[in-house]
């Protein structure tokens, strides 16, 4: 198969074949076999263009806020690498706001 390009996104007809040659790209880029594992899932997509890395990287969120919730999809889909990412930056760079006071809305 021909890696997608803007060109063969272009000359596509329709929707149906676009939609077919996107999921074969994501075949080859990121085959069933690391969805097992979140960490290895993760590391393999970080180097797809930013369109299918969005698609990829968003999938699961979107399914959680359709079926469930944000908090469910986090309680399900958690990888080591997003953990360090946050707390690094909770870390080093979070500072707090002046006047800021979390506000529950459990009252």
């Amino acid at each position: 198969m021909a890696r997608l390009t803007h060109q063969v996104i272009r000359r596509t007809k329709s929707d149906v074949a676009l939609l077919k040659k996107l999921f074969g790209e994501l075949e080859v880029s990121v085959p069933a076999s690391l969805h097992d594992d979140l960490d290895d899932f993760v590391a393999a997509i970080q180097d797809l263009p930013a369109g299918l890395h969005a698609m990829v990287a968003t999938y699961q969120l979107d399914v959680s806020m359709a079926l469930e919730d944000l908090g469910w999809h986090f309680a399900n889909w958690h990888a080591k690498f997003y953990a360090g990412r946050a707390a690094a930056l909770s870390s080093a760079h979070a500072k707090p706001r002046a006047g800021f006071r979390p506000q529950c809305a459990c009252r």
